[in-house]
């Protein structure tokens, strides 16, 4: 959505509003920012109350989706296919096949392993809570703006009143914290991949390589990018380096020290 808003108005400033909007977990936050991005154009707002609430804010989505908001699988596999851009398609596939063959057999060791030392809960569940604890005796705020309700386990507010309350916390907590569920996310087995000499004819529809467009076996290959939002920085007005003020630069600078005493 941001890319396709960047596309439209051409607004660093318009596109940070529409993603701090998009994140808020209160509908106070929300109303702000939105003010905020009407204040640089009305028509930005516009482009926005286009869409359904509920498929792009996150204090619209009931917390179903676990203070995620990206859906954009490319981001979720980027860490698996690091290194090998620029690769044949069938190279990537037989690497990613493999790479999430290994992730899967660790990470389902890891949830076995925490499972018989009888550990109920992941362990970065059980920081994000010690963390919690760290904020009760500091908290001097009384409103909570249910950031960590939207994750399904207990802010720093909540743990404080099961605290006054003596009571658990752990009956708060989402089971898809559990290392039970995180063991049958990986659970699934990867079958080997076979010989070709044991791969099943195929008798459909065969696609022939084009050969002009054949990369040619000598030099670096020619590697075509594409831009897009990611690329576009924003401009920022330069500074004095003495005064710090915008306006001028260091040799034109009206509070120069002349040098006389």
């Amino acid at each position: 959505m941001a890319a396709n808003f960047m596309t439209r108005f051409k607004s660093v400033e318009g596109k940070r509003y529409l993603i701090n909007v998009a994140y808020s977990p209160s509908k106070a936050g929300y109303v702000w920012y939105m003010d905020a991005l009407r204040g640089v154009s009305p028509t930005m707002v516009d482009w926005a109350g286009r869409f359904r609430n509920e498929i792009w804010l996150q204090h619209c989505d009931n917390s179903r989706q676990f203070g995620h908001i990206t859906t954009n699988m490319s981001e979720c596999i980027n860490e698996v296919l690091k290194g090998i851009r620029y690769l044949p398609i069938s190279t990537i596939v037989r690497i990613t096949y493999e790479r999430l063959q290994k992730l899967f057999v660790t990470k389902s060791r890891e949830a076995q392993s925490q499972m018989a030392a009888e550990c109920q809960f992941s362990q970065r569940l059980l920081a994000a809570i010690e963390k919690n604890r760290e904020g009760i005796p500091k908290m001097r705020v009384t409103h909570c703006d249910r950031r960590a309700l939207s994750l399904h386990y207990p802010c720093h507010h909540a743990l404080a009143g099961c605290a006054a309350a003596s009571i658990e916390w752990v009956p708060y907590v989402h089971p898809v914290y559990k290392h039970k569920a995180i063991f049958k996310v990986y659970e699934m087995e990867f079958s080997p991949i076979p010989e070709e000499s044991m791969w099943v004819v195929w008798h459909g529809t065969r696609l022939c390589p084009n050969l002009a467009m054949h990369r040619k076996a000598t030099r670096r290959p020619v590697s075509t990018r594409f831009w897009n939002d990611m690329d576009e920085t924003e401009q920022h007005k330069k500074r004095c380096g003495l005064c710090r003020q915008y306006g001028h630069t260091r040799r034109g600078c009206p509070n120069q020290s002349t040098g006389d005493v």
